[in-house]
């Protein structure tokens, strides 16, 4: 899967927490889970994810906070983790 760019699973009423190893297996620009039913916290792994451009967790019930590594993505320009129930801290150096 690695000429994979684009993943929008929104919408879609998917349930359960996304997958730990998710970042590992596929690499990708644009990803969007946008309105479903994911749970749990934001997996580490989607930070093996260096080329990510697009992250919209929006509109779930994911936990925790906002990773640090968030603020690592070289290419990262839309960020949406809105209507979760994540912590309000903000990594450092994001932004």
């Amino acid at each position: 899967m690695t000429s994979l760019t684009i993943i929008d699973l929104s919408n879609n009423r998917f349930s359960g927490p996304i997958p730990p190893n998710i970042g590992e297996s596929i690499p990708n620009f644009l990803y969007s889970l946008l309105s479903n039913q994911i749970t749990g916290i934001i997996p580490k792994s989607i930070g093996y994810m260096s080329h990510l451009e697009i992250l919209d967790l929006s509109r779930n019930s994911l936990i925790g906070s906002i990773p640090s590594f968030i603020s690592n993505y070289s290419y990262l320009y839309f960020l949406t983790l809105e209507k979760n129930n994540l912590s309000k801290t903000i990594p450092k150096s994001f932004g």
